[in-house]
């Protein structure tokens, strides 16, 4: 057990480089086979559909059989969908692959947060933002490659699968089950699970990640590299480089998280996500580098750097201990459920060449620069749910 918490660092290193890499890679390629930014999102909502309904299954799974079996199967799914990517023409192909991705991306994220918690439950929101910003920096260094190993995809792809298949394997052999789950559990049914075993505090945290899974779908899943290549011309390896800064924005705030937040969680939680939706609209807005970049670089560093892990902090107190896993899953189900219509919402209005039910031109300048914008507003629309929790004192500190 005491070696835990170190190889969930090991696997936030492999995991975020190679997830950072393919990210940053697959919107070129779908572009290089010439799919308009419709079909590109039609491609990230069928992904969305099908992981809302198996995450959810999955996790009460985990509470049942472990967080291991279902983190190592998480990561082995991932390398298989990036060595198979680049091979892949059809539609529903890259659809099915994408699905395979986003749905061991999400597995994953629970199964991180809630081992790591029932590790070492003492001290959990200083390590799980540490964990995150260990995750965020190599994610940042994937990036990079990403826009460097872009003259072969075959490569861009291989690269990572390959990383991440040596992750898999060092989780597998050290990783050794929480004794929480030695207990047996009741294994109540799914559906009765999902209707009734929510506490309200879930709920309303669900509902905060539903809104903002539409908001973050739509500007941060495939359409950050377009943007920039398409608004201002960049070449990719300087559009890796933005990336990189955007990823690296998060490094910081999620180290110090833990020693900056120890009480109103629910106060600061509100504000960062607030002020967030604001910035990121405010990046859409400009026609100039200089401006967009300021907000496309800061969104984050008062924004999800810190609420983030104040999120998960609050999941794991209120998710009941005999389905932690199923619990801990609600808030990000509800985000993926959320994030259906974002990635579809966000190539029609990519796309948009007149302002609806008139004759007024859209330019193309403006029609790219709508995702984010409308991204920015929905996140502020996010943070109102939260003031429906349970006033700061009664949060307390937490575990």
């Amino acid at each position: 057990m005491r070696y835990n918490v170190a190889i969930l660092f090991v696997v936030c290193v492999g995991y975020g480089f190679s997830t950072g890499c393919v990210d940053f890679v697959v919107p070129y390629y779908l572009r290089s086979l010439g799919m308009s930014f419709k079909t590109i999102g039609t491609i990230f909502t069928v992904s969305a559909v099908v992981m809302f309904f198996l995450r959810l299954y999955l996790a009460r799974l985990s509470d049942l059989v472990g967080r291991k079996l279902l983190y190592v199967g998480s990561l082995a799914l991932s390398s298989v969908s990036f060595l198979v990517f680049p091979f892949v023409r059809s539609l529903l192909g890259l659809a099915g692959l994408r699905t395979g991705a986003d749905l061991s991306f999400s597995v994953r994220e629970t199964m991180h947060a809630t081992a790591l918690y029932e590790t070492r439950a003492h001290g959990y929101l200083n390590l799980q933002g540490k964990t995150r910003g260990v995750e965020m920096l190599f994610t940042a260094l994937g990036t990079l490659a990403g826009g460097y190993l872009l003259f072969s995809y075959a490569a861009a792809f291989a690269v990572p699968c390959v990383v991440l298949m040596a992750t898999t394997v060092a989780f597998a052999v050290w990783f050794a089950e929480p004794s929480e789950l030695g207990v047996a559990r009741p294994r109540t049914r799914l559906v009765e699970l999902v209707t009734t075993a929510f506490p309200r505090e879930i709920k309303v945290l669900g509902l905060s990640g539903f809104i903002f899974g539409i908001a973050i779908s739509m500007s941060h899943r495939y359409m950050p590299p377009l943007f920039f290549s398409a608004k201002f011309g960049l070449a990719e390896g300087t559009v890796a480089q933005i990336q990189l800064v955007h990823i690296l924005s998060h490094v910081l705030p999620l180290f110090l998280v833990g020693w900056l937040v120890t009480r109103r969680l629910k106060a600061v939680f509100f504000w960062t996500l607030f002020i967030e939706g604001v910035f990121l609209a405010l990046a859409g807005c400009f026609g100039r580098l200089g401006p967009t970049l300021f907000f496309w670089w800061t969104h984050d560093i008062i924004g999800a750097g810190l609420w983030a892990p104040i999120q998960w902090a609050l999941i794991q107190r209120y998710a009941r201990k005999e389905s932690r896993g199923l619990g801990a899953s609600f808030v990000p189900a509800a985000a993926a459920l959320g994030s259906i219509p974002g990635p579809f919402l966000a190539g029609q209005l990519a796309e948009m060449a007149r302002v609806p039910f008139t004759a007024i031109p859209i330019s193309p300048a403006l029609a790219i620069s709508l995702p984010i914008i409308v991204s920015g507003a929905i996140m502020v629309v996010s943070a109102i749910p939260l003031l429906w929790l349970p006033a700061d004192s009664a949060t307390g500190t937490p575990a």
